[in-house]
């Protein structure tokens, strides 16, 4: 595989016929990429702006919009 799959993309492959004997797509999202946000240990006011700001994205609806505007549907 090459690239980044999106979970449409990842969908349509699990449709497709294998012309492979024996292989078959998994249903699983195996290309699904963890993303992470790094703050110096030391910073601690950094650290809660971050987490505070996460908060209020999760809580307004921010956070799930970005997720659905820009890589799918999230889980």
């Amino acid at each position: 595989m090459k690239g980044i799959w999106s979970p449409a993309s990842a969908s349509r492959w699990r449709r497709q016929p294998v012309s492979t004997p024996g292989v078959r797509v998994l249903a699983d999202n195996f290309t699904e990429i963890q993303q992470a946000i790094c703050v110096a240990r030391a910073d601690v006011d950094r650290f809660h702006a971050v987490n505070d700001a996460l908060s209020e994205w999760r809580a307004d609806g921010s956070l799930q919009a970005l997720i659905a505007g820009h890589l799918g549907q999230a889980n």
